[in-house]
Formats: C-alpha cells, structure tokens, sequence
C-alpha cells in the first residue's frame, strides 16, 4: 500500500509538533501569545485534517 499523502502528513506532524513546542516555551517564558502564531497553528492543523481526510478516502476505496 503506497500512500504519499500519508508520508506528507507524518511530515506535517512533525513540523507541526516541533512548532507547538516551540510556542508553548515562548509563551511559558513570555506570557505572550501572537495572533501570528495562532493562525499559523490554525492553517497547519487544517493542513493535517485534509491530509487524513484525503488517506481515510483512499482507504474506503479498497473496500
């Protein structure tokens, strides 16, 4: 089973989790939170829902 939007969503993840990390000490450290930031994290969990959603439709079909 070859699924790219697979190995493209694990990448996101990552990135995605390395980035929360990253905000999640600033925040810790600063008490600030950026508008900036939180559309980024809203644009990048989108990116992931679409990506599993598009694996779950490739998989439906095999049924």
């Amino acid at each position: 089973l070859e699924l790219p939007e697979l190995k493209e969503l694990v990448s996101l993840m990552r990135y995605s989790s390395n980035n929360l990390n990253q905000l999640t000490r600033r925040v810790h450290e600063t008490g600030r939170i950026y508008d900036a930031d939180l559309e980024d994290i809203t644009r990048r969990q989108e990116a992931l829902w679409d990506g599993v959603h598009r694996i779950l439709t490739q998989l439906a079909k095999l049924s």
